[in-house]
């Protein structure tokens, strides 16, 4: 089959910075750089409106083929083996705490991906816009703009939807849909580890770590649909960690990785620009301290590389929402009205935050109890709990909330 040379690129980039000392964090780095290839080969068919079988066999082939030599190149024949050995010895020395927590974990893992080959996208969001918009796409040879009543398929970033469109043409069905986000359920907790890592959690904590990931009802409902929130938390984790990394070492490759992560996490969606502005207000304000106190003005185009690479990754999009609205986001008066507060009061904090807390608990008869207190919290305030200016939805706590639009965690928020 045809999409299995999306599998070989992605193995080669692996296998192309997969090294002994830092297994987990070139793992990393090579799914980030099969990522950016992704975008690179959807954006420039799309240029040439040869975005179609033939386009896409072509590319993937070229890649694989400079993957495989420069493989070869490096002439890592005994690296299989010492990865085998790494790993045999890992298991070996785990607790019997640690091998049920890798057991479990792995038993999800693979019950997620039985899920999504079984049963097709079905939620409101894939098949409002997520695959829709993929089928236009392909018919039109191109990602440029289309006529739609349904205005995410056109605005919303694309990369989840670029990969999934791929791998569909490719194997001539979509049978393969949900396993991006499957792929990049697995990405995000390995990029969770090595945060864990930096931040000098012991085994246990890294594997805890994973265990605490995994076990969220959203990522087991995500991680089977076509929703596009576990590509979005692998680039935003993966981002945090080389925060982290550059942080305290200099490294010009390690700047490139976050230039590429941040601009592939707003790729892939907008909540981006929110989740990650305090992590890099909070590094900037940092690397302008030690810009300053060293004085290395050599290490400044370091720096540089970050928003040329961000900018470079997402014009293509910005300047398809331009051609469509004279805004790089393409927001209109109806999109701003329905996401952004008119006002902005403690009562009102107060109510937004009790408000979506309390959709973490839609259980049976606790959904009902739940429901009863924010509503006397309201009247106590003296603010309508329905109130139009920080509203988008009629409130209600779902008695029964175990769909990937809504599925309740009270124990993890708890």
């Amino acid at each position: 089959m045809s999409v299995g040379l999306i599998l070989i690129g992605l193995l080669g980039w692996m296998g192309l910075y997969v090294n002994l000392q830092n297994t987990r964090i070139s793992l990393v780095k090579g799914i980030v750089f099969f990522s950016l290839l992704t975008l690179m080969i959807a954006e420039t068919l799309s240029l040439f409106h040869s975005l179609n079988y033939f386009g896409l066999v072509l590319s993937w082939s070229i890649t694989d083929i400079l993957l495989i030599y420069l493989i070869i190149k490096k002439q890592p024949e005994h690296l299989l083996t010492s990865l085998k050995d790494k790993c045999r010895l890992h298991l070996k020395n785990l607790s019997s705490k640690e091998k049920w927590l890798v057991g479990f974990t792995i038993f999800i893992i693979i019950a997620i991906f039985a899920q999504g080959i079984i049963y097709p996208p079905n939620n409101w969001d894939s098949m409002a816009y997520h695959m829709p918009r993929i089928i236009e796409w392909i018919q039109h040879e191109s990602l440029q703009n289309f006529r739609t009543p349904v205005y995410p398929q056109l605005n919303s970033p694309p990369f989840a939807e670029q990969l999934t469109m791929q791998i569909n043409l490719l194997a001539g069905n979509d049978y393969f849909s949900n396993t991006v986000q499957w792929f990049y359920l697995i990405g995000t907790a390995i990029a969770i580890s090595c945060v864990s890592k930096l931040l000098k959690l012991n085994r246990l904590g890294q594997l805890l770590s994973i265990f605490i990931f995994i076990c969220l009802p959203e990522v087991i409902l995500l991680g089977s649909s076509t929703h596009t929130e576990l590509s979005l938390s692998f680039f935003m984790v993966v981002a945090i960690s080389f925060l982290i990394t550059t942080a305290h070492q200099q490294r010009v490759m390690d700047f490139l990785l976050l230039g590429i992560s941040l601009g592939l996490a707003a790729a892939t969606k907008n909540t981006a620009y929110i989740y990650l502005t305090p992590f890099v207000l909070i590094w900037a304000g940092y690397a302008l301290y030690r810009l300053l106190k060293s004085k290395g003005k050599r290490y400044l185009l370091y720096y540089l590389v970050i928003p040329v690479v961000f900018v470079l990754i997402n014009s293509g999009h910005s300047y398809r929402n331009y051609q469509l609205t004279d805004n790089v986001f393409a927001t209109n008066d109806s999109i701003h009205n329905y996401y952004v507060n008119e006002e902005h009061t403690l009562p009102f904090l107060v109510s937004n935050i009790s408000r979506n807390l309390s959709n973490q608990f839609g259980m049976p008869k606790v959904a009902t109890v739940t429901q009863q207190l924010i509503e006397n919290l309201h009247q106590l305030m003296g603010v309508d709990i329905n109130e139009p200016k920080i509203t988008s939805h009629t409130y209600g706590v779902d008695p029964l909330a175990i769909h990937e639009n809504n599925g309740a965690n009270p124990y993890h928020t708890l």
